[in-house]
C-alpha cells in the first residue's frame, strides 16, 4: 500500500467530529487529545466530515423525514394511550442553541449573539416522533432568533398544519 499510514484511524476520526461539534470550533484543546498539530486535524476533521455525511446519507434511519399517515396515527395512539389529555398528539418540537466562536465580521457576530445568554449561538428546531426518530427539521438559524421565529422561517409550521389537515380527511 502506497503513502504513509494514517495518523488517525477510523474511530478516532469519528471522535474528532463528535468532539470538534462538541465544542464552540476551536481545535486548540482537540490538539492537545489527538496529539496531532492543527495543520493534521484540520485535514482530517474535513476528511471525517464528509465521510460522516456520506455514510449518513446511505443510512435509512438517519434520514429527516415525515412518516407516513398510518405511522403518524400510530403514534396518536401511543400518546393517547399514555397522556389522554393530549389526544390527537403525535410529535414534540424542541430547540437547541449549539455554542459557537463569534465572528471577526460585526454583522454575523450581531446576528448569531443571544443576549439573553450572552453569547454566539446556531439555533435549530427538530421535531421527535414517540420513536426517537426525527421527522422534521429547521439547521442553522441565527441564534439572535426566538425557536417560534425559526419554525416559522424554516416552514415547520406549515409542514405541521399540512400534516395536521391531511390526518383530517
Amino acid at each position: 500500500m502506497p503513502g504513509r499510514k494514517r495518523s488517525l484511524d477510523a474511530p478516532s476520526c469519528l471522535g474528532l467530529v463528535l468532539g470538534y461539534t462538541r465544542t464552540k470550533g476551536s481545535l486548540f484543546s482537540l490538539q492537545m487529545i489527538f496529539g496531532a498539530t492543527h495543520s493534521v486535524l484540520a485535514l482530517f476533521l474535513r476528511y471525517s466530515i464528509k465521510l460522516l455525511y456520506k455514510v449518513l446519507k446511505e443510512e435509512p434511519s438517519a434520514r429527516v423525514e415525515i412518516p407516513s399517515v398510518e405511522e403518524i396515527r400510530g403514534y396518536q395512539d401511543v400518546v393517547s394511550s399514555q397522556f389522554p389529555v393530549l389526544n390527537g398528539t403525535w410529535c414534540v418540537v424542541d430547540g437547541l442553541k449549539i455554542p459557537i466562536q463569534k465572528s471577526g465580521d460585526e454583522a454575523i457576530q450581531n446576528a448569531y449573539y443571544n443576549g439573553g445568554l450572552h453569547s454566539h449561538f446556531i439555533g435549530c428546531i427538530f421535531v421527535f416522533s414517540p420513536s426517537r426518530l426525527t421527522v422534521a427539521c429547521t439547521l442553522n438559524a441565527p441564534g439572535s432568533w426566538h425557536d417560534s421565529y425559526i419554525a416559522e422561517n424554516g416552514g415547520l409550521y406549515d409542514t405541521l398544519q399540512t400534516i395536521h389537515e391531511l390526518l383530517k380527511l
